[in-house]
């Protein structure tokens, strides 16, 4: 009886581990819609990154996006040390 007791109690605990693992995992969300909408409405897909610049901010929240309207145009530029020049981006990026 005890032994079948701690048995139960440890399938219990796997259980409720992978309800919490598979909860806190951020689904795969397929972005080629969203990249499509993007080219659609004039703006650059920048997929490596999932970004889309040059898009309103209310496009972007209604894709999904978290909208930045002021990022910098050598943000994803390896070379820190290269020059850039001091303009804004408007970008939405996307998470997934």
């Amino acid at each position: 009886m005890k032994k079948s007791l701690v048995i139960l109690i440890g399938i219990l605990i796997i259980v409720m581990a992978y309800g919490v693992w598979q909860t806190s995992r951020s689904p795969e969300v397929d972005l080629a819609p969203i990249a499509a909408i993007c080219a659609e409405e004039g703006g650059t897909w920048l997929a490596d990154h999932k970004e889309c610049e040059n898009i309103g901010v209310a496009l972007c929240v209604e894709l999904g996006g978290a909208y930045d309207g002021c990022t910098s145009a050598c943000r994803h530029n390896p070379d820190v040390t290269a020059p850039c020049t001091m303009q804004c981006v408007p970008v939405c990026s996307f998470s997934g």
